[in-house]
């Protein structure tokens, strides 16, 4: 099934107008949309969604298309941080009620059952919406989006009350019902790490224009040298082996031997074949040249120095680690007594 998404759309906002065109190919995966606030990254999805007028709509995707955002040909669902449940209802009559009226619902359909489990809401279902946390009505509120049968989630600011855990947990959920149901998603959120996490590519999204669709950490890339944002490297790796005396995992850098470890709080077995994404904060990154003595830290990456950006106090340092950009932000002062130019060869040091 083809699916790219083709929108054309204008919209006329208090602060920005948006007037694009895109093509966003879904099948790479979850996309996100990166942006500072009030730049039209949630003017956009409840645009295509059909819940907020916009001067004109022309949309297709797959075997559907639409005109003007809403009704029943619109195959998107949008989700957001705010109460959309009925409260007059329990939480499983909330998922109930759009299993059995969503025209969509049986295309593709998703057990019930299934869903409930994955989103651990057993212990939910007999409760009254107003009863619910933040983070439990998050995922009520995704399950419901699941169980609609639309084929794609835009999912604004959903992950916001739900714990770390929950979260990441939630996250790493995301390409598995993409592969497995053929839900597609693409994510608006605050949380620069959790579009790391879970996105294969992005849009870049300013003043209400929108860019082509990048792979991730060209997208990221991008987005830290515009934005005074905190810098961090999104590192692809693959799970090695755990010691449990220590409590610490051992992950490979794809496409590569050199190894990051992890303290983690527990024992905790995990699939040797599990891919993950970690995110490192580039201030707490260090730099050394390989022939000095090492230290006490456990992570070492030796790599090549392929940018330099000086801004006024500090300097941001990327290192292309066997294929793989990795960044470490230092002061000036260092950058200029270790003579740090392109081309040479440094070892970042950190703890994860």
């Amino acid at each position: 099934m083809n699916k790219v998404l083709h929108l054309m759309l204008k919209v006329n906002a208090h602060s920005f107008a948006i007037d694009t065109e895109l093509e966003i190919d879904l099948s790479r995966g979850p996309i996100g949309l990166i942006g500072v606030s009030a730049s039209g990254k949630s003017t956009f999805l409840k645009s295509i969604a059909g819940i907020q007028s916009c001067e004109s709509l022309s949309a297709s995707f797959a075997d559907w298309s639409w005109e003007g955002g809403a009704g029943e040909a619109n195959p998107c669902t949008y989700v957001s941080n705010t109460h959309g449940l009925f409260e007059h209802l329990l939480v499983k009559d909330n998922l109930q009620l759009v299993v059995d009226h969503s025209t969509f619902s049986n295309i593709k359909p998703i057990a019930y059952e299934h869903i409930v489990s994955q989103l651990n809401l057993s212990d939910l279902l007999i409760k009254s919406v107003s009863s619910l946390s933040g983070g439990e009505t998050q995922r009520v509120l995704i399950a419901r989006a699941l169980l609609s049968g639309k084929p794609i989630l835009l999912l604004d600011e959903v992950f916001t009350a739900m714990d770390w855990r929950t979260r990441q947990y939630v996250l790493q959920l995301l390409p598995t019902w993409q592969t497995d149901y053929g839900r597609c998603f693409v994510i608006v959120s605050h949380a620069i790490h959790d579009l790391a996490q879970s996105c294969a590519s992005a849009c870049l999204v300013k003043s209400g224009v929108f860019s082509k669709q990048y792979d991730i950490n060209l997208a990221l890339q991008h987005y830290f040298e515009d934005n005074e944002e905190h810098l961090f490297s999104n590192v692809e790796v693959q799970f090695r082996q755990t010691d449990d005396v220590f409590c610490v995992h051992e992950y490979v850098l794809c496409g590569s031997e050199q190894s990051i470890f992890v303290k983690t709080a527990h024992q905790s077995k995990i699939c040797a074949k599990h891919i993950a994404t970690l995110q490192i904060d580039a201030d707490k990154v260090s730099l050394r040249y390989p022939s000095t003595v090492k230290s006490s830290i456990l992570n070492s990456l030796q790599g090549t120095v392929v940018a330099l950006q000086e801004q006024a106090d500090k300097a941001t340092v990327t290192l292309d680690v066997d294929g793989q950009l990795f960044y470490s932000t230092i002061s000036k002062k260092s950058l200029h007594t270790m003579q740090i130019e392109l081309g040479k060869t440094l070892v970042a040091e950190f703890k994860a």
